[in-house]
């Protein structure tokens, strides 16, 4: 039957006076039978079945869910999500993620045109339009058999799915992923905004009060849950925290640290944005008019957080499962491309292959949790864990493609009438990772969702899930602003002083293309050949060895490629780093970027060895910019401070781009 959306539900808790113990309890479920009521309509008076012959076809379209046909047989109308073709898709209707350049202006129109011409093929009387979009491939309906026939002879159609229900899935936790010593610096997220898609917010919470830049309503369930009984509402009000979730992960971001303990990022605005009712539940629909309201009324925002899951788990990327994660994917797809990061919770199944929607979507970064400390035994979600600091929490879902991980709690953060409460769960870990990226925002405005990846993914702490074996990342926010300023663990602000250089004669060549508008798409190579390069300057890159790639113009100039390769981790549920049947080890990971990385270190003896990378979709962080001389490209070995490196002083080409389909392009090789 039709699946739903739901917060990440933390665990909670009982809401408390400050500094009071609160009891943890995990928040029951909604029954099957009171979800599919929520989801399915209205009820036919007679609940006729479907027509058999109607069912075949609607079946062999291989267009409609299952979980709509179930519905029909018990509905005359169903709530359902069309999702359709739009401009970048592939042959086979998959969102293409590699796309040139983010043309806005073209994407809407081509949403409006197809919006109304698929809505102008429907029989009338049989359907109402309950949502669009104005930058999303998807249409919400409330539609008839007769009109979900209709639909599956549009061309234009990807899908014909059932919305799903979404709900909700700090004195450690700050301290523990280094937030405490970044205010310190001092980097509070000031200037920059957060939106908390959730509950809600009680925006006259003390700890809140200063925080809370606007506020929105998308809230479908039960006819309407926004606080006129309408579906949308807009403006001071429009978001009121009937649940108390929302206020709780937006104090976990921004608290003032009156009441409840100080938040990651405590100068940052938020917009709340409710789309969960009182029970917390609520449609991903209304989540996917959310983001694309974001996307086109809140240019301010550069961090999402959705602390929300839904019942669908999946082991890989769920863009195109279905025509719900189609519309995600969409909207989530579209705030990258304009450098708004989005966290989801990775949700709270305990699984060590799958996580829930929309963490799933591969533009989205999904977090994962850790316990911030020693707190006993604690049996939370169906499962016990042992207590104690960076203990990957045993309900915590994880796999390959798990962005981060974060403590999730005990967590400690406000709650509706000026009290505290006390949560566990990933959607507490989630707001810890959303303000660590809005405290690099305020460092260096100009990063890309790519660039915050790569710098939070370089945590000096690595932690392995029991579950799965797999070793992630856990936020360490410090680690990362060093990284953005240049400090320790990617590329130094100068070149590094010792480096083998003694390449063979004619064997380098450096290539570069920088589009002005598409960090997305641009592309660096290098490849060299040495006569000096030993096994053991390459150290052991499936377990130690992390890499990373610089390149500087002029001697003092800021860097233009900072990428990092780092050891042990896992590429789509494999290893990025195998060992080559020459001695050394290749490097690939296609979720690094659009079109991946691939990156060599060979040294088939001692007296020779060679070097490769061919990056796409690495920011090369100098839109167009005409390369000054001498250019200097350096490896080196974080690990065991190993660097190669090549220099040249004179280029093939070297031109400056004017415009995404110009780029600008370097080429050089030695004499």
């Amino acid at each position: 039957m039709c699946r739903g959306t739901q917060e990440a539900r933390g665990a909670p808790v009982e809401q408390s006076r400050p500094h009071s113990k609160s009891r943890v309890r995990v928040l029951s479920a909604l029954s099957a039978l009171a979800l599919q009521m929520l989801l399915l309509g209205r009820a036919s008076p007679s609940a006729a079945l479907l027509d058999p012959l109607l069912r075949s076809r609607l079946e062999a379209s291989g267009i409609v869910g299952s979980g709509v046909l179930g519905a029909l047989d018990q509905q005359d109308r169903v709530r359902v999500i069309v999702a359709f073709r739009i401009p970048g898709a592939n042959s086979g209707g998959a969102i293409d993620l590699s796309r040139e350049a983010f043309d806005k202006p073209a994407l809407d129109a081509a949403v409006a045109t197809t919006t109304e011409a698929i809505i102008a093929k429907l029989p009338p009387g049989e359907f109402t339009v309950v949502g669009t979009f104005v930058s999303a491939n998807g249409i919400v309906l409330s539609a008839s058999p007769a009109a979900i026939d209709r639909l599956i002879s549009d061309p234009a159609v990807l899908r014909v799915d059932g919305d799903r229900v979404i709900r909700p899935g700090l004195r450690e936790a700050v301290p523990l992923v280094h937030l405490d010593a970044v205010h310190a610096l001092p980097y509070t997220g000031a200037g920059v905004t957060v939106a908390v898609i959730d509950s809600g917010i009680d925006r006259n919470h003390p700890d809140l009060a200063n925080d809370v830049a606007s506020e929105e309503c998308f809230c479908a369930v039960g006819g309407g849950c926004c606080p006129t009984g309408t579906d949308r509402l807009s403006g001071p009000g429009s978001a009121p925290d009937g649940r108390g979730h929302g206020t709780h992960v937006a104090g976990v971001i921004t608290s003032d640290g009156r009441i409840a303990p100080i938040g990651g990022a405590p100068a940052a605005k938020v917009i709340a944005i409710k789309v969960l009712n009182a029970e917390g539940n609520g449609f991903v629909s209304d989540t996917a008019k959310a983001l694309d309201w974001i996307l086109n009324n809140a240019p301010a925002v550069t961090v999402v957080n959705v602390s929300l899951v839904s019942d669908l788990l999946t082991e890989g990327p769920c863009d195109n499962v279905d025509g719900v994660t189609m519309l995600e994917a969409t909207a989530i797809s579209n705030l990258r491309y304009a450098k708004v990061s989005v966290f989801a919770a990775s949700g709270n199944d305990g699984s060590g292959t799958q996580m829930t929607e929309p963490a799933c979507i591969s533009s989205a970064f999904g977090v994962g949790a850790v316990w911030d400390a020693m707190v006993g035994t604690q049996s939370v979600f169906g499962c016990t864990d042992a207590t104690r600091a960076d203990l990957v929490a045993c309900y915590s879902n994880t796999n390959a493609l798990t962005a981060f991980l974060a403590p999730g709690g005990i967590m400690t953060s406000s709650y509706p009438n000026s009290l505290t409460a006390n949560y566990i769960g990933t959607s507490q870990a989630t707001p810890i990772a959303a303000a660590c990226a809005a405290v690099l925002k305020e460092v260096s405005p100009e990063l890309s969702p790519a660039d915050i990846r790569l710098a939070m993914r370089d945590s000096r702490t690595r932690l392995v899930d029991g579950k799965n074996g797999v070793s992630l990342p856990r936020v360490d926010c410090l680690d990362a602003v060093m990284q953005v300023q240049g400090g320790t663990g990617l590329c130094p602000p100068t070149p590094r002083t010792t480096c083998h250089h003694t390449a063979t004669h004619g064997s380098e060549s450096l290539r570069m293309q920088d589009y002005v508008n598409s960090d997305a798409h641009d592309k660096f190579s290098w490849s060299w050949r040495s006569g000096t390069i030993v096994a053991r300057d390459l150290g052991d890159p499936t377990r130690t060895s992390s890499y990373s790639v610089c390149l500087y113009h002029e001697a003092a100039s800021p860097l233009v490629l900072n990428l990092f390769l780092p050891a042990g981790e896992t590429c789509a549920s494999k290893p990025c780093w195998t060992p080559n049947t020459q001695t050394g080890f290749k490097y690939r990971d296609r979720l690094l970027s659009p079109s991946g990385v691939s990156y060599g270190l060979f040294a088939p003896n001692d007296i020779a060895g060679r070097i490769f990378i061919k990056a796409k979709g690495v920011n090369l962080r100098a839109p167009g910019v005409h390369l000054n001389l001498p250019v200097r490209v350096q490896l080196i070995n974080q690990e065991g401070g190993a660097c190669f490196e090549s220099v040249y002083s004179h280029a093939i080409t070297n031109t400056t781009g004017q415009s995404p389909t110009a780029p600008g392009t370097f080429a050089a090789a030695n004499d």
